[in-house]
């Protein structure tokens, strides 16, 4: 059963009961014996957590609930499945929504992985599975067509979400073929900006609102010039989730321009472990990801080159 550390919604827990009673039963080192009760469970749990009315809410405080949960888990110690290990809640999610896609691509080894794209639903982003979903495959060839509809693939997605917010246009790749899948990485560049109390855009856990274009398109309260304020930049937002990796972000040192040379790159640092207030003027600096410091000064040098000084 789920642990204390973290407890699933209860119809996210029933629908993982389910997929994983579907990924036992599949797999070839399953006794033949233990089959027919695995796969029982998975018909029995996974239709109740999709079709079934506990008389109120899917909490905990629903005593109906509870009694859901205490029956499924007693069918499943029954059948063999192990207790959930949610000690890293958003990676046991992760693997639920990998273990749902293989157990349908079973019988098809040469889809690889499938890319799913954050977006705005209602006032939260989530990771889309109807539209903008990318399947590849083994001789290197997509597809953007391929919908994914599973109840039990969205509600792992959407849980990983509320446990891991993205952003407009962030990826998640979850990896069919043998290989680690790819946790949503945030973007941490981007500024979370003060919201308005009648703001629908989608908020993050901080209380702000990351502004993009869609968001500035069709809310009456961020498409208003000038814009609003930054509350922070992501990379400082006390909700950044603890031990995010910042190896790619680097802080780009530029000098003070003259009318003679201009403006010049002068050094990249790391952005992880560096007192930024020893780097002069935050005017003077510039953050960027990239895979080296010799990769960082070369995106800022092109936006230079862009740029026209006054």
């Amino acid at each position: 059963m789920t642990t204390a550390v973290y407890q699933l919604n209860p119809r996210t827990e029933l629908f993982a009961i389910a997929a994983y009673a579907r990924a036992r039963a599949l797999a070839p080192e399953t006794p033949d014996s233990e089959r027919a009760a695995l796969l029982a469970l998975e018909d029995e749990w996974g239709w109740t957590a999709h079709y079934c009315y506990p008389g109120g809410p899917w909490e905990r405080s629903n005593l109906k609930v509870v009694l859901l949960l205490g029956e499924a888990w007693r069918e499943a110690d029954a059948a063999g499945l192990p207790p959930f290990d949610l000690a890293d809640p958003a990676a046991f999610l992760l693997d639920a929504a990998v273990t749902v896609l293989r157990s349908s691509y079973r019988n098809r080894p040469y889809v690889t992985e499938v890319e799913f794209t954050a977006g705005p639903f209602g006032k939260r982003i989530e990771w889309r599975t109807i539209s903008r979903a990318v399947t590849r495959f083994s001789d290197g060839t997509e597809r953007d067509d391929i919908s994914y509809s599973s109840p039990r693939l969205h509600h792992f997605l959407y849980d990983l979400a509320a446990l891991r917010p993205p952003t407009t246009g962030d990826t998640l790749t979850l990896r069919i073929a043998p290989g680690p899948s790819a946790l949503p990485k945030p973007n941490l560049l981007g500024f979370h900006e003060r919201a308005d109390p009648t703001c629908d855009c989608p908020k993050t856990e901080c209380g702000g609102v990351i502004v993009n274009q869609l968001s500035q398109e069709a809310c009456p309260f961020h498409s208003q010039e000038p814009t609003t304020l930054s509350l922070h930049q992501a990379l400082e937002c006390p909700s950044l989730p603890p031990g995010t990796d910042t190896s790619r972000i680097w802080i780009v040192v530029l000098n003070e321009a003259t009318p003679a040379s201009g403006r010049a790159v002068e050094r990249a640092v790391p952005y992880a472990h560096t007192d930024r207030s020893a780097l002069g003027p935050r005017r003077l600096q510039s953050l960027v990801e990239a895979v080296s410091a010799e990769a960082a000064e070369a995106i800022v040098r092109a936006q230079l080159g862009a740029w026209t000084l006054p």
